[in-house]
């Protein structure tokens, strides 16, 4: 009789232990994907904050070379007339190093780099740096369109592309700078149809005016654009967030990667 007790109390113990396995097996499984998805996503952020506290730290290296020659953007209306045309002529891709660049040649300054563009969507800028530039480290921004595989920016004179408000391709920026960064706006990304959205309206200003003395920040003044511009106003309509740093009259191309939210999705390698 106890035998029996003991083997009926066995089977009931491997069938529960069974049962339990059961569910118990693949619910581990599910918690070590997800363990993995969250180790692989803090790992990535871990990664980009980095790559940004690097960049920034060559940005304040750039700032103590160069500090006696660096103005503030928010200083331009202090400036004699002369020397604000000189900025808004390096802004807008034209200096005096470099007045007759065009789509088939590149900056004789320019060692050109390579970019992984794969993390690039609508609203992605990139921010570029060529040589001493008066007004920061990155010289010039474009923000990116999925429906173009370009980069909306604004320049002062045609470079084969057209001046004012225009798309420049990869290609351009590859090969007319020797570096560069890719960033995302982090509080905006997730949102594709907003971004979307944001690109659709941007692209109305197509073949608006360059300036960046007269510009404003105003949303409901649009006839005038610089390139960092671009980007300031379209993440202000849409998701009402200020990417300027330090929220002054001019947006600098600095000023976006220094922004908090700004997350860096890549980073040029030298040819």
């Amino acid at each position: 009789m106890k035998k029996n007790i003991c083997k009926l109390l066995g089977l009931a113990l491997l069938f529960s232990s069974i049962s339990i396995s059961a569910y118990a097996f693949p619910n581990s499984k599910n918690n070590v994907n997800e363990n993995i998805e969250v180790c692989q996503s803090n790992k990535q952020e871990c990664c980009q904050n980095q790559m940004k506290k690097e960049i920034i730290k060559n940005m304040d290296k750039y700032y103590k070379k160069y500090k006696n020659d660096l103005i503030d953007l928010n200083n331009l209306h202090k400036l004699d007339k002369s020397k604000q045309e000189d900025i808004e002529n390096i802004l807008g891709g034209k200096d005096k190093n470099n007045l007759d660049r065009s789509s088939s040649s590149s900056s004789s300054d320019a060692k050109g780099f390579n970019l992984n563009f794969k993390k690039f969507h609508n609203g992605s800028i990139i921010l570029v740096h060529r040589g001493k530039c008066p007004y920061g480290y990155w010289r010039h921004v474009g923000t990116y369109s999925e429906a173009k595989q370009k980069f909306l920016t604004a320049q002062i004179s045609d470079c084969g592309y057209g001046s004012g408000v225009i798309y420049e391709p990869k290609e351009w920026y590859t090969r007319s700078y020797d570096e560069a960064v890719g960033v995302n706006i982090n509080s905006c990304s997730s949102n594709s149809d907003k971004l979307n959205s944001m690109m659709n309206w941007l692209s109305k200003f197509i073949g608006k005016d360059y300036s960046i003395i007269k510009a404003s920040k105003s949303l409901n003044e649009n006839d005038l654009w610089y390139c960092s511009l671009i980007p300031w106003k379209g993440y202000k309509n849409y998701f009402n967030v200020d990417i300027d740093s330090n929220q002054g009259r001019f947006v600098a191309p600095d000023d976006i990667i220094k922004f908090k939210s700004s997350t860096v999705i890549a980073r040029s390698q030298t040819k």
